[in-house]
């Protein structure tokens, strides 16, 4: 059950609930002729619930996997660091800040990282443009009802 509760301002209602699902972690990748003996692949990242930096953070991250990898294949690698890493990684293990619906929630394009932590939009139109940080609204994880991390 959802525990709401207005902020200090008074200005934000507060939600923590326990999640079981969030939206994914897009990664999309292309590969260059000389991968995976020399080039890594090109790739970016787009995530609603993350900000640009914390999407920089993973993308970084993704680069240490592949300079350790020896010019090993790291598609399949990336995706499970990605599954099983990213809420320790950011520190978000326990506690989700996630914003709120927008009110041009479907204009715009989906803000995405590339794989130099560049931001990029994608113009789509019927692509989903995160809030601004300031609104955000609070929610806990906790785990699944079968034990398993949220």
């Amino acid at each position: 059950s959802a525990l709401f509760q207005r902020s200090d301002s008074g200005l934000r209602l507060l939600a923590r609930f326990p999640l079981k699902h969030l939206l994914p972690i897009r990664l999309h990748a292309s590969f260059p002729e000389s991968y995976p003996s020399v080039s890594p692949p090109t790739f970016n990242l787009q995530c609603l619930w993350l900000s640009d930096t914390q999407c920089r953070a993973l993308s970084k991250q993704l680069r240490v996997l592949w300079e350790e990898s020896s010019g090993l294949p790291i598609l399949f690698a990336w995706a499970d660091w990605l599954q099983s890493s990213t809420l320790t990684y950011l520190g978000m293990a326990s506690r989700i800040v996630l914003s709120p619906a927008c009110d041009d929630f479907f204009a715009g394009g989906l803000d995405s990282v590339d794989g130099n932590g560049s931001v990029a939009s994608s113009g789509a139109a019927d692509a989903v443009t995160p809030c601004p940080a300031d609104t955000a609204v609070s929610r806990n994880t906790a785990p699944a009802a079968d034990g398993a991390a949220a």
